[in-house]
């Protein structure tokens, strides 16, 4: 239901120069062979769609036309020797597709016994710099990596900002659904629904409490029965679950997921505050949010659109996202209580611990009880990271590092929570967050991702501030 996570999808073009066809005639086929090793590279970052080498304009205009209705998501280009700029950026600058120069050659050192063949064979820096300065010299936004085909730290660049472009268009294909409006007051939910769709690419749609029961009454029986039993296998389940609120709960999730695919939708957020006052929606479904987070949902709670569409967004540039908030903070250890009402992604859950399943009672009168999460996250290091308008028309990325804490369940704690340190003095963190306009909502990503964000937000043209240091 929600978009698969696939390899970005590139153009890969080797260019050097016309003159050399018939000047250097004798290396056009050694070039041929290294380009065809750059490829074998790139293929195990990339699926590529298109490739071919170019040598004089004829061979770009061939090459624009092959690849014209294929949707790359960019166009990485590497120079064989050196190419003149004029060959190749006119056909390439108004595409509308990411320009990533990957500035390579054969050879990773120069040795001692350096021949002018071994010049003939890496001269590639040139044509690089030619193209580049041309790209800038026109305002074409461009990305370059440079470093040997081989070298692992300079591939992992190239991926990201791969990784980075692929995300950036899929950014146009999102859609978020929201059942029950915004919480009243809350106003770092407030944006402007067309700028952003205009600007950074999801659209937003509202659904009915009407809608959202009619998907409730109507899941089927056996499947839930069939839910219930893998449940029983998979999770600790607290003596005090019935079994009538376990399947209402698994109701919930059937019903939110008919209500995803009636929409198309890769996000959700929902205000429980409003839904719990409409006597016709049947239940509020936590533990449906939660599984289906784990299968790739975006969300946000409270009727956040923005960030629930961010949640969607970031899950193709890491892999997968959490959804979360900074509610208590330890300032003697440096450490934020990361929670909130009960949605967790429960894929970030540890993996030596069953994930428990409680009997959970809502807070207000009337509300049928559900089945609850409760567990704490996998330790390591993760990324947080807030989408918001920048007060001048613009959009901003907020992005952090820390550290998840190793850490045993509270014993008299119900929901699932994570205990994060920061890397520096967390009220000076904290500080640099609301000084630079953070949201009190936040998406979580496994590891370090401040690099790719960073490639993204070129890719948008968002402004974007690392406030780790």
């Amino acid at each position: 239901m929600f978009k698969a996570l696939q390899k970005p999808r590139v153009v890969y073009l080797g260019l050097s120069l016309e003159l050399y066809q018939t000047t250097m005639a004798s290396y056009m086929e050694r070039w041929g062979k290294v380009f065809d090793c750059w490829r074998q590279q790139l293929s195990q970052l990339a699926e590529i769609v298109y490739s071919r080498t170019c040598y004089t304009e004829s061979d770009m205009t061939e090459a624009v036309a092959g690849f014209a209705n294929l949707a790359p998501d960019a166009i990485v280009m590497s120079p064989l020797s050196y190419t003149a700029s004029l060959t190749s950026v006119p056909f390439v600058q108004d595409c509308g597709i990411p320009i990533i120069l990957w500035s390579t050659q054969f050879a990773d050192r120069i040795k001692e016994d350096y021949r002018p063949e071994d010049l003939s064979m890496n001269h590639t820096v040139q044509g690089t710099q030619d193209i580049t300065n041309v790209l800038f010299q026109r305002g074409v936004d461009f990305a370059v990596v440079t470093g040997h085909y081989q070298d692992e730290v300079s591939n992992a660049r190239l991926a990201d900002c791969l990784i980075a472009a692929r995300a950036a268009r899929l950014a146009w294909k999102i859609r978020t659904v929201s059942l029950g409006g915004m919480f009243k007051g809350m106003g770092d939910f407030e944006f402007d629904a067309a700028q952003a769709t205009r600007q950074w690419g999801p659209e937003f749609f509202s659904a009915t409490v009407d809608e959202f029961r009619e998907e409730f009454m109507s899941a089927d029986d056996r499947e839930l029965e069939e839910l219930r039993q893998q449940d029983l296998k998979c999770f600790e389940i607290a003596p005090e679950l019935s079994q009538e609120t376990h399947l209402n709960s698994l109701r919930g999730y059937l019903a939110l997921r008919g209500l995803l695919k009636k929409y198309q939708a890769d996000a959700f957020t929902m205000n429980f505050l409003n839904l719990m006052k409409d006597p016709k929606c049947p239940a509020l479904p936590f533990f449906g949010i939660n599984r289906l987070m784990a299968e790739g949902m975006g969300y946000a709670g409270e009727g956040d659109a923005l960030r629930a569409a961010l949640m969607a967004h970031l899950r193709q540039l890491a892999g997968m996202a959490n959804f979360t908030e900074i509610y208590t903070v330890d300032f003697k250890r440096d450490i934020m209580l990361m929670s909130h009402m009960q949605e967790c992604n429960p894929a970030f859950a540890r993996r030596d611990r069953k994930i428990k399943l409680l009997h959970k009672k809502f807070r207000a009168p009337g509300v049928a009880p559900y089945c609850g999460m409760y567990f704490t996250l996998e330790p390591g290091e993760t990324t947080l990271v807030t989408l918001t308008c920048n007060g001048k028309g613009g959009f901003r990325y907020i992005a952090f590092t820390g550290i998840i804490e190793d850490a045993e369940l509270f014993p008299n704690y119900d929901r699932p929570y994570w205990l994060l340190r920061s890397q520096n003095n967390v009220s000076e963190l904290l500080d640099r967050y609301s000084l630079t306009g953070g949201t009190h909502h936040l998406i979580a990503l496994p590891g370090n991702q401040l690099a790719k964000l960073k490639r993204l937000a070129f890719w948008q043209k968002f402004e974007f501030y690392d406030i780790t240091e």
